[in-house]
């Protein structure tokens, strides 16, 4: 009996020895703590790393669980405390992915607040984390399908230093102060290297006018997505995402000063463009995987792309900016090195593969003021992050051309572009050239965008466009030459025989110039009065718009571009040949004309000359012997009356 007694002692004293170990004691204790573990009152630390490197600690008190339908619309209300919190004025943007432990263990990603909350416990929303994990499966599968990819060599994507730029921060103030509005508190972008109106494209977009009035630099070629391109040009980036722009941004490209390693509490950068322009933003890191190293931050979306192909880069928070509206960090961002690839972008969180390689499109841009002598570089690296390209290439372009002349005004702008994909059948080439009497600066970056758009939207196939380089010249001057007339060496040709011409070009403020060219006619000319026409530039017809050209795969999409019709082009053509196929078969017959390009100037008008042609006489003598072949000989009359 006695010995029951001890051996029911020692059991008991055993049960309560292991339930007091620490968590730490557990062989299957779970580094999370999932929503229906939670329960109101319980308290626990948020980190995030302000002010420095070093990861610090504000105090959190679950005040509320919401499990909405839809695991998306999830989450934990908590109230903020201690002296980080106090220091910010409350939660702060870009604390979102601050992770936010419980006993230890991670409940979720900090993600929102409410504005104009002016409490010292304010109120944060908390993403929890079995939503966020969610996104590593997919990232892990998308790294092993291309696992054959090198790693970026470090440094590869420095550039030189930019720190602070000018500039006023806007907030985008609620109509009614008094009302209570949670925000997402890290999805404002910021951005450097964008001035002015270039700065202005990215943040409103472009205006219907301004489209109509450079409409000539679109090349006349359809595409199925070619609204979505005007669409993206005319929405800005705070309209398309909700959020605002800041022209602030502390970057740098020595090394040294940031953490060496990524952790919970870190901030990280997400980045469409890196180089002479970067554009992005920084949130905090709640979660890094030990087995796929995938990184999970923000708890909420950038911009919702699903899958993406964003730059990720080291971070910190140099301070805080304390506001009655809501408080945002300074953000500065180490650009010489990209530390792995942004590959989704979720309601919940973005998910990121640290040390994989992002793909890039290399934008290289020289521009040459040749009224001033100046002269500009600027290497860009674009993300492929959905069609964000087309936009930002204009924008760039834009800011490259706005710097370097330091004025708006009229002049001539002449751009050559090569664009290179590795799987286009070729590269593509092209130049052209254009002249404005208000403002030359769009035409050249318009045109550029749409060839960059129709190239990677195409719909045949993904071309891998990871290089794009272009050049810009621009004269303060006004290149432009109209066509007044035309004239022809005589007014009448034999079939065959070869006609010389002479078109007297007017130019802007100077003395008129001629443009002469040769071209043979038809052996088979069988019409006596012909057309020469003459034009400067592409063709217009009557409703003033460009033949749309048509193409079937990638390669003759290419051929298009190079192809289309130039400003510096002058086309003389023969009008009134007779349609139809040639004599050679069902050929269509080409068109008779002669093709020069002027290269300096852009050509605009038209002129016309008739031509008379003396076809050959049939002779007259073989039609004679034939009337008299098909006569019936007379008969004599046998009788007077009758015959």
């Amino acid at each position: 009996m006695r010995i029951a007694r001890y051996g029911a002692l020692s059991l008991l004293l055993l049960l309560v020895a292991y339930a007091v170990l620490p968590a730490s004691a557990s062989f299957s204790q779970s580094p999370f703590l999932f929503m229906k573990d939670l329960r109101i009152g319980m308290e626990g630390i948020g980190k995030v790393a302000i002010g420095g490197d070093q990861v610090r600690i504000f105090q959190v008190r679950i005040i509320g669980i919401f499990d909405n339908p839809g695991e998306l619309n999830d989450y934990i209300l908590v109230r903020g405390s201690g002296d980080l919190i106090r220091e910010a004025g409350g939660f702060a943007q870009g604390m979102s992915g601050s992770p936010i432990y419980i006993n230890e263990r991670l409940i979720g990603g900090f993600f929102a607040a409410f504005a104009y909350d002016d409490s010292p416990n304010p109120i944060g929303y908390v993403r929890p984390i079995e939503t966020m994990l969610k996104l590593i499966e997919p990232i892990r599968r998308t790294v092993e399908a291309q696992s054959h990819q090198p790693l970026i060599p470090r440094g590869e994507l420095e550039r030189g230093l930019t720190r602070l730029e000018d500039g006023k921060l806007r907030f985008e103030e609620l109509r009614a102060p008094d009302t209570v509005q949670a925000l997402p508190t890290g999805t404002p972008l910021w951005v450097s290297g964008l001035t002015d109106r270039a700065l202005s494209v990215l943040k409103s977009g472009l205006s219907p006018q301004v489209l109509e009035k450079y409409a000539s630099s679109f090349l006349p070629l359809a595409s199925p997505g070619f609204v979505d391109f005007f669409e993206g040009l005319q929405m800005g980036f705070e309209e398309r995402f909700g959020t605002t722009i800041y022209p602030l941004a502390a970057t740098t490209a020595q090394p040294g000063g940031f953490a060496e390693e990524v952790e919970p509490g870190r901030p990280v950068a997400a980045l469409l463009s890196n180089g002479d322009v970067l554009f992005g933003g920084l949130c905090t890191t709640t979660y890094i995987d030990p087995e796929t190293h995938v990184l999970l931050a923000c708890g909420h979306e950038f911009y919702h792309t699903g899958a993406s192909g964003m730059f990720l880069a080291r971070g910190r928070y140099l301070d805080v900016s304390a506001s009655s509206y809501l408080s945002f960090v300074i953000p500065e961002v180490d650009r010489s090195e990209i530390i792995g690839t942004v590959l989704e972008d979720r309601t919940q969180a973005i998910g990121a593969a640290l040390d994989y390689t992002p793909p890039a499109v290399k934008l290289n841009v020289h521009l040459d003021d040749e009224t001033t002598g100046t002269a500009q570089d600027l290497t860009v690296n674009l993300s492929k992050t959905s069609n964000f390209v087309p936009s930002l290439v204009f924008a760039i372009l834009l800011q490259a051309v706005d710097s370097t002349l330091n004025r708006i005004g009229p002049g001539t702008m002449r751009i050559e572009y090569a664009i290179h994909g590795t799987e286009m059948p070729k590269r593509l080439q092209r130049s052209d050239i254009f002249t404005n009497f208000s403002d030359i600066a769009y035409y050249g970056p318009l045109q550029a965008a749409q060839i960059v758009f129709l190239l990677s939207q195409n719909e045949f196939l993904d071309p891998g466009v990871d290089r794009v380089d272009v050049d810009i010249a621009v004269n303060e001057s006004i290149h432009l030459l109209q066509v007044k007339s035309i004239q022809t060496d005589k007014e009448v040709y034999q079939p065959g025989e070869t006609v010389r011409y002479t078109v007297q070009l007017r130019p802007y403020r100077g003395e008129e110039k001629t443009a002469t060219g040769v071209f043979k006619l038809p052996d088979d000319a069988t019409v006596k009065n012909l057309t020469l026409h003459v034009f400067g530039g592409p063709r217009r017809q009557q409703n003033g718009q460009g033949q749309t050209i048509a193409y079937d795969d990638l390669g003759q999409l290419i051929d298009a571009v190079e192809g289309s019709t130039t400003n510096d082009q002058l086309t003389v053509e023969l009008l009134g040949l007779p349609q139809g196929s040639s004599e050679e078969g069902d050929e269509e017959r080409a068109p008779v004309q002669d093709v020069q390009k002027l290269g300096d100037w852009v050509l605009t008008g038209e002129g016309r000359v008739s031509i008379q042609i003396q076809l050959p006489e049939q002779p007259k003598q073989e039609e004679e012997h034939k009337d008299e072949e098909s006569k019936e000989p007379e008969k004599k009359c046998s009788q007077l009356f009758y015959c």
